[in-house]
Parts: structure tokens; sequence; C-alpha cells
């Protein structure tokens, strides 16, 4: 019989604000969702939690959400180019070298909001 395998993949992956353009070139996957959060921050906790149940239920499998630290010192300037100045942002990438921002959302009040965000 025939099994598709299932790819294990992070539902969020940690890193730095310098190193996203680099991370989203590396990727196979067609979607680019960074999340800016602070340690401190209740709905960023929330919202993590609500991408850690997509991924459990397989529904995050074409989409890596890198999750960028604002207080961090290599995340401040592009927190600061992109105008972030409310948390949770999801700002979605495209994949091209211009790696503009295809769209915008602040917070997250469910599993839905994040899943129809994360959709191409």
């Amino acid at each position: 019989s025939f099994k598709l395998k299932r790819r294990f993949i992070m539902p969020i992956k940690h890193i730095k604000g310098k190193d996203l353009y680099e991370e989203i070139k590396k990727s196979e996957l067609p979607i680019h969702v960074a999340k800016f959060s602070a340690s401190w921050c209740n709905p960023c906790v929330h919202a993590s939690n609500f991408i850690k149940s997509l991924e459990a239920e397989g529904k995050l499998n074409h989409a890596v959400i890198y999750e960028i630290d604002c207080e961090d010192d290599d995340s401040v300037d592009l927190s600061t180019r992109l105008g972030i100045r409310a948390l949770p942002t999801f700002i979605k990438f495209s994949k091209d070298d211009k790696h503009e921002a295809l769209d915008t959302r602040v917070g997250a009040a469910s599993t839905e909001d994040i899943l129809n965000f994360c959709k191409a």
C-alpha cells in the first residue's frame, strides 16, 4: 500500500530579523509568513499556540512561519523598516528577489484567522 510521507517541520522557525530574506530564499515551501512578536506579549503566545495546533492537525504543511523577536538587537532594524507598531504582526512575503510584503495582519483571534492568512 502507498503511504504519503508527512513532512515534519516546526510550525514556527525562530530567526533573527536580519536573516529573514535569506531564510525565505532557502525555503522550498510556497508560503512565507513573518510573525513579529515579543516574549512579554500574551497575544503573541496565544498566536503561537494557534500555529502549533494547526501544525499538529497537518494544516500548515504548505507554509513556514518565521518568528522574529522585535526586542532582539538583530531584529530591530527590520521591525522598524517594516513599520511594526503592534504585536503580533504577521506579514506574508513573496519568494521573489524583491521580497515584497503581500499582506499584513495585526493580531490573531483564532486558528482560523491564522489558517486563512497562510493561504496562497
